[in-house]
């Protein structure tokens, strides 16, 4: 099978399970399979190895029964990093992104003390 093949596979079961970003979400689970940017995966085709579509396959189902996509490839971009996630734990959201520089500019000149209390990746205090 290849690239292409699998990508309207995955969306035809995505779109029938009522996934709103049912291409979108076929295509970052198949470019992080294949371990290749989302632009590349449009722009050629690849032919892909049984083991690795096996493991589509499985991602798919997944996302198919509402898992977010954070949780099945177990990690996130924040601030244009990348953090480990699974079900044990939240899953940063773009809005926080937005709320941390007015509060780094407000306390910029203060010695502050910060408290994680583990209930999600960490990636704030690490911002």
């Amino acid at each position: 099978m290849n690239t292409i093949q699998l990508l309207d596979l995955g969306a035809k079961i995505l779109k029938y399970n009522k996934i709103a970003s049912y291409r979108l979400d076929s295509e970052v689970i198949l470019s992080n399979i294949l371990n290749i940017p989302r632009v590349n995966l449009l722009s050629k085709e690849y032919n892909v190895s049984d083991k690795k579509i096996t493991k589509f396959k499985s991602f798919i189902s997944r996302r198919s029964k509402l898992e977010p996509i954070a949780y099945i490839l177990k990690r996130k971009e924040f601030r244009s990093r990348d953090f480990f996630v699974d079900n044990k734990s939240l899953i940063p959201r773009p809005e926080t992104e937005l709320l941390i520089d007015p509060i780094k500019k407000m306390f910029q000149n203060k010695n502050l003390f910060f408290l994680d209390a583990g209930i999600g990746t960490g990636c704030i205090t690490f911002s």
